[in-house]
């Protein structure tokens, strides 16, 4: 997107201008997109620019710019050019290299709030957050039950470096211990709750995927032949290192609701939420107590 120095616009021309050449790339919500770049350029909310059109854009700012425009026109998430995301009314350090959290997962946080709520509260609860990534689920449950005390794992050391520091950022880090593990910690004991947004991409669906997910790290996405790899993996584990009464949450993928549902894991299976669109997406399981296993129909000692 070449730019025109000899004379210094406003806000209201960079905004129409951006907007429409990242429409013709083909970008959801070009204007929009627009407007948040050039927010984060000029460090002022986009309700500014609006009260404000006739401010000029210094030649720097506009340099900045539209260096970001022709990046998001190539495909680059745009949270990975402001460097930030909102999750859960939290604003999260996001990069390249860190799964990009989306609002779905917002449900996942409530339904864990409301079984906090329902069978633990107001006793501290141990909660594991497995494939933390940005640490948004540890830190909006850090933020919001000041009694927790959290254990987020990840594969990926640069995304433990970004949820260490939004753990910081909002002022729960010393509440969250972040592990470089794929699924389980080792010698951390049991827990009341346990969490994952796990990779649930089938392999067939990777080249499917939008050009901007495609940037996004491929080992937070892709998940085996039918995107269960992981999921089975932490259906597996979990009986070991949940506290008996305690309680798994997943976020799983489109179509894989049936099949969570047939696997035997020692775990009774509670029911699954919708997401806002419908599909079943959050199913729940919990640990029987007194030691008993549960298989499907029956129950043992």
């Amino acid at each position: 997107m070449p730019s025109n120095q000899s004379k210094r616009r406003t806000p209201r021309q960079l905004i129409s201008r951006a907007g429409l050449f990242l429409e013709a790339s083909g970008i959801d919500e070009p204007f929009r997109n627009a407007e948040l770049l050039l927010s984060h350029v000029m460090g002022r909310p986009v309700v500014d620019l609006y009260l404000d059109w006739d401010q000029e854009v210094s030649a720097g700012q506009e340099k900045s710019f539209l260096s970001l425009v022709e990046k998001r026109s190539g495909a680059v998430p745009l949270q990975y050019l402001t460097g930030s995301v909102d999750f859960f009314g939290y604003r999260l350090i996001v990069r390249k290299g860190v799964f990009i959290p989306r609002p779905e997962t917002e449900l996942l946080v409530e339904e864990a709030l409301d079984i906090y709520r329902r069978h633990f509260s107001p006793k501290p609860v141990r909660i594991l957050d497995i494939g933390t990534g940005s640490g948004n689920i540890s830190v909006a449950l850090a933020g919001e039950i000041p009694e927790s005390r959290i254990t987020a794992t990840d594969i990926s050391q640069d995304a433990l470096d970004a949820a260490c520091e939004n753990g910081r950022l909002h002022g729960v880090g010393e509440r969250i211990k972040f592990i470089r593990q794929d699924s389980f910690p080792a010698g951390c004991g049991r827990f009341h709750l346990i969490l994952s947004n796990p990779p649930y991409i089938p392999d067939r669906e990777m080249l499917t995927l939008q050009d901007e997910v495609k940037n996004e790290p491929t080992q937070a996405l892709r998940a085996g032949a039918a995107g269960m790899d992981v999921i089975e993996r932490i259906l597996a584990g979990a009986y070991r290192y949940l506290e008996p009464g305690g309680y798994l949450i997943l976020e799983i993928g489109y179509g894989q609701a049936k099949m969570v549902r047939k696997i035997e894991c020692g775990l009774r299976f509670c029911y699954i939420k919708k997401d806002l669109s419908g599909i079943e997406r959050y199913p729940v399981f919990k640990k029987e107590n007194h030691g008993q296993v549960y298989h499907r129909g029956r129950q043992e000692t």
